[in-house]
């Protein structure tokens, strides 16, 4: 029960904080809240730095990647992940805030791998 909520207090304390740059401790606790298999998640954590230098709110391509795992979001030179079905119940949700990011590219991932990132772990 501490543990949870010692994750819970920590991850409140990012998303409050979310022009930091996470450390890597801090974006697996990010990853496991998220839900991202812990077999995946050394991974996902290589993508972030990758992607982002574990910035939470890092904007790329132009304004159209953001976020740790920099997702297309918002309709630009495509109609951007935001509209893809299994993200309905993200999508009115603020996609730089750490945990959104990491559950988005969760689903991302679930559906066509690493194939979207342009970093591969």
């Amino acid at each position: 029960m501490f543990s949870f909520l010692f994750s819970l207090m920590l991850i409140v304390a990012i998303s409050t904080n979310a022009s930091d740059q996470l450390t890597e401790q801090e974006a697996k606790h990010i990853l496991h809240f998220a839900g991202w298999p812990i077999e995946l998640q050394d991974d996902a954590l290589n993508v972030m730095i990758c992607e982002s230098s574990l910035i939470t709110n890092r904007v790329g391509d132009n304004g159209n990647s953001l976020g740790l795992f920099q997702i297309q979001w918002e309709p630009s030179t495509w109609v951007g992940w935001k509209s893809y079905p299994k993200m309905k119940y993200l999508k009115d949700r603020n996609i730089y805030e750490p945990v959104t990011n990491a559950q988005a590219a969760l689903i991302i991932y679930n559906n066509f791998g690493w194939e979207p990132w342009t970093c591969k772990p």
